[in-house]
């Protein structure tokens, strides 16, 4: 009940009819490029905060079949 409460709140002061509607005066986008052999939280995380790099997995066979080993 009290999330509607909330949602209903929320929605008069700030919906398309509210009194006070928003208008982002901007929006986040960012572009990274990375290896195809190349895997981490970034394919998934990031989409607040932007990307985090805590951990990544190479995938070696791949690797080494781009660079022609």
């Amino acid at each position: 009940r009290r999330a509607e409460l909330y949602a209903q709140a929320e929605n008069l002061l700030y919906g398309p009819d509210g009194e006070f509607p928003l208008i982002p005066l901007f929006l986040r986008i960012d572009y990274h490029l990375r290896q195809p052999w190349l895997d981490g939280p970034f394919a998934t995380d990031g989409t607040f905060g932007g990307p985090h790099y805590d951990w990544y997995t190479v995938d070696v066979g791949a690797r080494a079949a781009a660079a022609g080993d």
